[in-house]
């Protein structure tokens, strides 16, 4: 079977659903010997990982900034490519499908924040993605979503039937794991300017991140006598003026680190450096950082939302999201209390233990027969 990728996304630094989706695409690339695997990504992607998965790559005659002619072109022009290219399934994981596409198609939603909480998202992709998200959901054969949780939001805000929708777990890569390598470290550390002991919180610098709390979090920690620094890693999004401001007026502003985008490769040591991750999301459809910093042996503090009960479990300390002092009790008594820490430590690299790229690619095989068997 052929199987077409709409990879339009892939392109600059990689957030969390580039990054998935390019670990699902090597990983099935790689697992499955007998499907012919082809994505199309825009001529500006670095693509060497996934050819060297095996994977066909063919580049759309657009950059990946532009937007607009993404879009145009995904509607427009994609559909009478890929059935040129005699395509007979396509995989869509970036939230949606050329509308005009009449074959098999497996739709990957990792959240409806756009349709749910606009105020949220982007003005650009609340128009965007509320406008083609539920059309998609409705066009596709099967939809796949990472959480329970989310499923539940896309049969009852998307009019998807139940037998449509299956849940696919997101994975944690294997190099995810606990670096103690002083050189790599201290590598690290005089790369990104990073305090001898940190709090960390790490994500696209955009308002669904909660990051002002984490701010007032961070000021009522250090009142309280808490010396360690703050670190902010990750890339300017829409919405970072407020975290600007903020920022320009905290009194401890000398000790809060904002690297910018950290690089794959860098996230294993940052995480294991830190002395807790805080990551107080007002809303997540999954939520793969807290999980990879897991995987390092890191503490961590989440936002008590629907989909961690599903993917952390027990193995996280829960805070409400929308009080700044809740935040900053729970990331005390993880700086404070040696034992809880070292049993969220355990738990926690357990947990992420759970969730592998393997087992992602395993189910969306599945779910790619069931599609085409569906379709008739």
């Amino acid at each position: 079977m052929r199987i077409g990728i709409d990879g339009l996304l892939l392109w600059g630094h990689y957030s969390g659903v580039e990054r998935s989706i390019a670990r699902m695409v090597t990983t099935l690339a790689q697992l499955d010997q007998t499907n012919r695997y082809t994505i199309h990504v825009p001529r500006d992607c670095e693509a060497e990982e996934l050819a060297a998965a095996g994977v066909e790559v063919r580049r759309a005659p657009f950059r990946g900034a532009q937007k607009l002619t993404r879009i145009l072109w995904q509607q427009g022009v994609f559909p009478g490519v890929l059935a040129c290219e005699g395509v007979d399934l396509l995989f869509a994981p970036g939230y949606v499908l050329p509308l005009r596409w009449r074959g098999p198609s497996v739709l990957f939603v990792y959240d409806i924040i756009a349709i749910t909480r606009p105020d949220l998202a982007s003005r650009a992709n609340a128009l965007h993605y509320g406008a083609l998200l539920p059309r998609s959901v409705r066009r596709a054969t099967r939809v796949a979503v990472p959480t329970e949780h989310v499923r539940r939001q896309v049969i009852e805000r998307c009019d998807a039937r139940p037998e449509q929708v299956a849940v696919v777990p997101l994975g944690v890569s294997p190099h995810f794991r606990r670096v103690e390598d002083p050189a790599r470290q201290e590598e690290v550390r005089r790369r990104y300017r990073l305090p001898e002991r940190f709090v960390l919180t790490l994500g696209n610098l955009e308002p669904k991140k909660n990051l002002p709390r984490v701010l007032e979090a961070y000021e009522i920690l250090r009142r309280e006598g808490i010396r360690h620094g703050l670190v902010i890693a990750g890339q300017p999004a829409w919405g970072a003026r407020v975290l600007r401001e903020n920022l320009a007026r905290c009194a401890w502003r000398a000790d809060i680190v904002l690297p910018g985008y950290v690089a794959d490769a860098d996230l294993p040591v940052l995480y294991s450096m830190a002395d807790a991750l805080v990551f107080p999301s007002l809303t997540e459809g999954f939520g793969l950082p807290p999980l990879e910093a897991m995987a390092c042996g890191t503490p961590v503090v989440v936002a008590d939302v629907p989909p961690f009960d599903e993917t952390l479990g027990d193995a996280a300390a829960r805070v409400a999201p929308e009080d700044a002092w809740a935040i900053a009790t729970g990331i005390r008594q993880v700086l404070e209390d040696p034992l809880l820490a070292g049993r969220l430590r355990e738990a926690g690299r357990e947990r992420a233990a759970l969730f592998t790229w393997e087992r992602c690619a395993s189910l969306l095989a599945k779910l790619f027969d069931s599609a085409v068997t569906a379709h008739g």
